[in-house]
Formats: C-alpha cells, structure tokens, sequence
C-alpha cells in the first residue's frame, strides 16, 4: 500500500467497499428459499480477485478482513473462515500479480478458479478440523462453478462499466516504451 493517503487511493478503497458491501447484499438476498435450491456465487471473491489484481494499493488486507468477516457473520457461516481465505487469496494474487500482466483472460480466469477451489477445500478442512458438519461435496462444486463463471461477468463490469484495468494498460496490452 501507498505511504500516504492521496484523494484518488481514498476513492477506490470507497469504491471498493461499497461493492463489497453490494456483493455481500446480493449474496445474503434471499432469492432461493428451497432446501434444493442453488447457492449464490461468491461475488465478494471475485470482486476481491479482480481488484487485487487489478489495483492492489485499493485493497488493503484489512479492509478484506473485514468485508469477509462481515459475510461471516451476516450468512452464518464459521466466523472467520471465510474472512481469513478470502485475504489469503487476495495476498496470493497480489503476490502473483506480475505473472498475470503479460496472460490472457482465460488462464487468469482458470487460476483464479483454483483458488477459490483452493479456499473452498481449506474452508471445509477448518469445519472439518473442528468437528463442525461441513458443507456437502456437491454444494461445494455448485458454488465452484457458480462463482467461476460469476468471475468472467465481475471482470467484464467491472473492466468495462468502472474502467478499473490494470494500473499500466500498456503493460497488459504487451507494448513496451
């Protein structure tokens, strides 16, 4: 994160977490009451991925902390599991952030579907660790599907309706100055 606080970097850490907050609303709605109805993707994920790739310095791990510690709380799930690998993506592709600049859309799409597998399997292994009953293998790959495909229409609207690209377009375009 930046040493100081500019008006733009305040804006889209704002920004950040009035979508967040927006993403964890959607979630929450209660659009399938069934016993068989299918889960809400993970918005909140995906908003997270896209932008700590895209403008790390408006996502710092706190305030992730705390949008997934609020999903949490307000969906019943274990407090904390979610909060604590939703920042563990997000510190994942910050760190790998250099490597996706120079990919295609499809490989960022396919490895951020792995880590959000990833966070589902360690997810389950702390309900699991814990003697809590986990959530069954099929609503798992449901919610996997779900959020993955979820991911390409967040990076579509978010790319083309809030123009948050990558912080040097050129570089993700190829061409070097």
């Amino acid at each position: 994160m930046a040493d100081t606080l500019t008006l733009p970097l305040i804006l889209r850490m704002l920004g950040f977490t009035l979508l967040g907050f927006v993403a964890i609303s959607m979630e929450i709605a209660p659009l399938g009451l069934t016993a068989n109805a299918m889960p809400s993707p993970d918005i909140l994920f995906c908003l997270t991925a896209y932008c700590a790739l895209r403008r790390p310095e408006a996502v710092p791990m706190l305030l992730v902390f705390a949008l997934g510690l609020s999903r949490d709380l307000l969906t019943d799930a274990p407090p904390g599991a979610g909060a604590l690998t939703l920042v563990l993506a997000a510190v994942f592709l910050m760190e790998a952030r250099g490597w996706f600049i120079h990919r295609p859309f499809w490989m960022e799409w396919l490895c951020v579907t792995i880590i959000f597998a990833a966070t589902l399997a360690v997810q389950w292994l702390l309900l699991a660790a814990t003697f809590a009953r986990p959530a069954v293998a099929q609503d798992l790959a449901w919610l996997l599907i779900i959020t993955a495909g979820s991911y390409v229409f967040v990076a579509l609207l978010l790319r083309v309706f809030l123009q948050v690209g990558y912080a040097d377009e050129k570089t993700r375009l190829g061409s070097q100055s």
